[in-house]
């Protein structure tokens, strides 16, 4: 597993995780337990999902799998829409040659 924890103002205090490919079967990865108002997916493109855990409209946990991995991200104080689709781009971006997205 790989953690990265940002430093404050940047992604609100998020934590970022990655597991190796299996390691937890697709399953939410963020290790926040938190019961949440509601659990959606949150479409990115390419008929690819994030799985999203939100209170309102704030997301506090944002996860996926790809044939790499399952890659989650939380925020403490919440993140909108367009900032957890961005954190996707980015993981996207970075793990292209590695990621083979699971619609």
């Amino acid at each position: 597993m790989v953690q990265i924890q940002t430093p404050p103002k940047s992604y609100q205090h998020s934590l970022f995780q990655i597991y190796p490919s299996g390691y937890t079967n697709g399953l939410d990865n963020s290790g926040d337990y938190t019961k949440y108002e509601k659990d959606e997916l949150l479409p990115v493109g390419d008929g690819v999902n994030l799985n999203v855990r939100k209170n309102g409209d704030k997301i506090y946990v944002m996860y996926f799998a790809a044939e790499s991995g399952v890659y989650s991200a939380r925020c403490e104080e919440g993140m909108n829409d367009n900032e957890a689709i961005g954190i996707f781009n980015t993981i996207k971006e970075a793990e292209t040659k590695y990621l083979n997205l699971i619609p």
